[in-house]
């Protein structure tokens, strides 16, 4: 099977990081990168712009990023120029940082508690997601979300554990309408 064009970069940029031993360095600098490009959308279209010439783009990239970046990653970015494959940087960058984190035992956790988190919950949390997951490390993001009415969902990678009050009132009310489906069929 062909791999897609996101994975052949992403790959042999995650070759070149442990060749290099730069990963994490590498990895830090593609998140860094990731922000750039979303907060300057200007940019990556400028990339994309047929009629901007290869050369001309490449001077963009050096003058922007010379001194900013790595050799590796600027190198990086040069090659992806001259391929012509700009309109895939961010989706390279995505599913690079999710080989380097697996890699490294990096595990990504969002939390969503219909209140704010004190740092004593928060700490028992991550500790008790460290034991049970077997990351190395966990970034933790926690957002307030009052419609959850209760408890929390915390999401890594593409597992969810939705212990909210929204979502056991949701299954009890489904539960009910079940049962009284059952008792009508049974009358009927």
């Amino acid at each position: 099977m062909a791999k897609s064009v996101e994975g052949v970069y992403s790959g042999a940029l995650f070759e070149l990081a442990q060749e290099k031993n730069k990963l994490k360095e590498l990895m830090e600098e593609g998140r860094s990168l990731l922000t750039v490009l979303s907060e300057n959308p200007e940019f990556p279209a400028l990339l994309s712009n047929p009629r901007i010439t290869r050369a001309e783009k490449l001077d963009v990239v050096k003058e922007t990023f010379e001194g900013r970046l790595s050799p590796e990653m600027l190198g990086f970015l040069e090659l992806l120029v001259e391929k012509d494959r700009t309109a895939f940087l961010d989706r390279i960058l995505d599913e690079f940082l999710k080989e380097a984190e697996e890699k490294l035992g990096i595990g990504r956790v969002y939390v969503r508690s219909a209140a704010a988190l004190t740092d004593a919950q928060k700490e028992t949390l991550e500790g008790k997601l460290l034991r049970d997951t077997g990351f190395q490390t966990l970034e933790m993001s926690y957002t307030v979300d009052p419609g959850l009415i209760g408890g929390m969902v915390i999401s890594i990678g593409d597992r969810v554990v939705d212990d909210s009050l929204k979502s056991k009132l949701m299954s009890l009310e489904r539960d009910l309408l079940w049962k009284a489906r059952m008792d009508y069929l049974r009358t009927a």
